[in-house]
């Protein structure tokens, strides 16, 4: 799926099982628990402060939840879950900062029922 022009709207679905970008065609996420918490967890943080990224250890909690992750697995596994994000079209939109993750600032993201 090709990146998004700029100022296109990210849609997303309920309980983020897909995304598309100005209601195209849409990317399903119901299968990738953790890559769509992950997602969730940005658009949650995008909303409330959209200038502030998400560290790994926040990522890793939204992620997995109730497990129990050394640092290093916890890491490996936002990295990964985060190119899987990318590669299914997210790459324009999920930025990494030293400082965490975060969605681009001026993105407008649009809930679905």
């Amino acid at each position: 799926m090709p990146g998004p022009v700029e100022g296109t709207p990210l849609c997303v679905g309920p309980a983020i099982r897909w995304f598309s970008y100005n209601g195209g065609e849409r990317v399903a996420l119901a299968t990738r628990k953790a890559p769509r918490l992950i997602l969730a967890a940005l658009i949650d943080q995008h909303e409330t402060s959209p200038e502030k990224p998400l560290g790994v250890d926040a990522l890793v909690a939204a992620g997995w939840p109730d497990q129990r992750i050394q640092t290093q697995a916890g890491a490996d596994r936002v990295y990964m879950a985060v190119g899987t994000l990318r590669k299914m079209g997210l790459k324009a939109t999920l930025k990494r900062r030293d400082d965490g993750y975060i969605l681009r600032s001026d993105l407008r993201i649009l809930r679905s029922d």
